[in-house]
């Protein structure tokens, strides 16, 4: 008389916790899973947020004769953070693991130097992607600004952040750093800002100022 060992698929690498996983400018990622074959049938599935990935050309999944489970993600895209998991089952039960893949911050276009006369609007512009949502700080010569009626300070849920200085005085002449930072990492991207200090009539002036920061808003918002 021969018995069968009644037991689920047991997970022996991945210890019994989220691990966390930063996806920066890799344009590849592989996970992998080992499971210990069981004595009876064993299915192996993988899993993002909950919905079952299938083999295709983005995602890649193996199972390998040492009990190997990988999955491969080709062309990374902030889309792809989010919990992966790994279910092995058979008749008897199941068991997973998960490891919760996070974007660091990154900027996909970045401040570049600006130069402009004396009493006219000026904006600095950058898009930065990374999961959770990074905060994002806009630093003068290393000091923090806090928005007011010279500094505006735009932002959306895509990414893209400027910072506007409504009237350019001299002294605005400095670097200004963009800084995002979530809870994997940290970036910033600088740019100068030189000031052209000629002399003009006043009213033209401020009649073109007034112009350029209307534009400056109807660019950003559309």
């Amino acid at each position: 008389l021969t018995t069968t060992q009644r037991s689920t698929p047991h997970v022996t690498s991945w210890p019994g916790r989220e691990r966390q996983i930063s996806l920066s400018q890799a344009l590849m990622m592989s996970l992998e899973l080992c499971v210990a074959h069981s004595k009876t049938d064993m299915n192996v599935r993988w899993l993002k947020d909950g919905k079952e990935l299938s083999d295709g050309r983005y995602y890649h999944i193996d199972s390998y004769s040492d009990g190997t489970c990988s999955l491969i993600i080709a062309g990374l895209d902030r889309k792809d953070a989010g919990k992966y998991t790994c279910e092995a089952s058979n008749k008897f039960g199941k068991v997973s693991h998960s490891a919760k893949v996070v974007v660091a911050p990154m900027f996909m276009t970045e401040l570049q130097n600006q130069e402009v006369q004396d009493g006219y609007p000026v904006s600095f512009d950058c898009i930065v992607i990374g999961k959770p949502l990074p905060t994002v700080r806009w630093f003068k010569d290393g000091k923090a600004i806090e928005e007011n009626d010279h500094y505006m300070i735009n932002e959306d849920q895509e990414g893209c952040h400027q910072l506007i200085i409504t009237a350019v005085v001299p002294t605005d002449m400095g670097v200004y750093r963009c800084l995002a930072e979530n809870n994997m990492g940290v970036a910033s991207t600088k740019a100068e800002l030189r000031v052209d200090c000629k002399s003009q009539n006043l009213c033209s002036k401020n009649s073109q100022r007034i112009k350029h920061l209307i534009f400056l808003h109807l660019q950003f918002f559309v």
